[in-house]
């Protein structure tokens, strides 16, 4: 394994990510390096907004793997590392966990009205706003995977029932969590929350016909993908009271800048709607989870090289 090239292409990593990489025998390249031998590189390690296809590839003749610092590879056209045999490596578990914790956060934050409590108080109003206990609720969790799994164990202790669906997972029905179709959660949920890649199948995936199927006026919290859900079709469902309120962390345009006159309209009024919690793109960013994901990265590409 010894002289292999790991080239960190990745603007933010934590130092454990070098150290072990170097430990293990790789001369490690930053992108601030000079000279780089891009013919060379062996391993790249890269950031979810990068867009790898076979144009870029061709600058690697010789890589074999791809590490990305995240769990989104909606920016990766998958098919073109298959054209020539590079393995992909991620670390979806590496920041599951904050994920999760931002939409519990979210969740208590819209149930017991915080902002709006906060922003009263900071204009001088007494306001004693009456909210709601998640105890008791029914959680409709869409996507099952590493962040909506961990998502349904954090919520044990509020004696809630989760319904959960996903098209590729089953048999993970067990006491409070249940196995749901769209349907039941549709029917029968208080909080939906979204947990999806974003791909073909699930691009826009809460549409106007998707809000107009639940029954029970549910909080909708997206720290998925932006395009999971449009804009204006979120703040309609809104408008016609078929959700009670929101809690996002992903937008169709991030970083909102140079929008057409439109997506501006619809990013204002989504980001100061009374009924809506925004933040930044922020639920996976936490101290833990960066050291996390660089820490596992870099033992699943060691432990591929052999």
């Amino acid at each position: 394994m010894t002289h292999k090239l790991a080239y960190i292409l990745a603007p933010n990593y934590h130092p454990t990510l070098v150290v072990q990489l170097q430990d293990a025998g790789l001369k490690v390249i930053l992108a601030s390096d000079n000279n780089k031998p891009l013919t060379d590189i062996t391993v790249l390690i890269i950031h979810s907004q990068l867009v790898v296809n076979d144009a870029f590839l061709a600058q690697f003749p010789n890589l074999r793997i791809i590490g990305l610092i995240a769990s989104g590879t909606d920016n990766i056209t998958l098919h073109d590392l298959e054209k020539r045999n590079i393995t992909l490596l991620t670390v979806p578990e590496g920041n599951a966990l904050s994920v999760a914790e931002h939409c519990l956060a979210l969740t208590l934050s819209l149930l017991r009205q915080i902002p709006k409590n906060n922003y009263n108080l900071a204009q001088g109003i007494w306001d004693r706003i009456r909210g709601q206990e998640l105890s008791g609720k029914t959680v409709g969790i869409i996507g099952y995977g590493h962040v909506g799994s961990t998502f349904a164990t954090l919520l044990a202790p509020f004696h809630v029932t989760v319904l959960a669906h996903d098209l590729y997972k089953k048999g993970f029905q067990k006491n409070y969590i249940h196995e749901a179709s769209l349907a039941d959660i549709q029917a029968n949920a208080d909080i939906v929350s979204l947990h999806l890649p974003l791909n073909k199948t699930t691009a826009y995936y809460a549409h106007t016909d998707f809000f107009s199927r639940l029954i029970k006026k549910p909080l909708f919290i997206n720290t998925s993908r932006g395009k999971i859900v449009k804009m204006a079709t979120l703040l309609d469902a809104l408008n016609k009271n078929l959700i009670s309120g929101a809690g996002i962390d992903v937008y169709e345009h991030e970083p909102p800048t140079n929008l057409s006159e439109q997506s501006y309209q619809d990013h204002y009024r989504l980001t100061h709607h009374p009924q809506i919690i925004c933040t930044a793109h922020v639920a996976g960013v936490t101290n833990e989870s960066f050291f996390r994901l660089s820490d596992l990265l870099a033992k699943k590409v060691i432990g591929l090289l052999g």
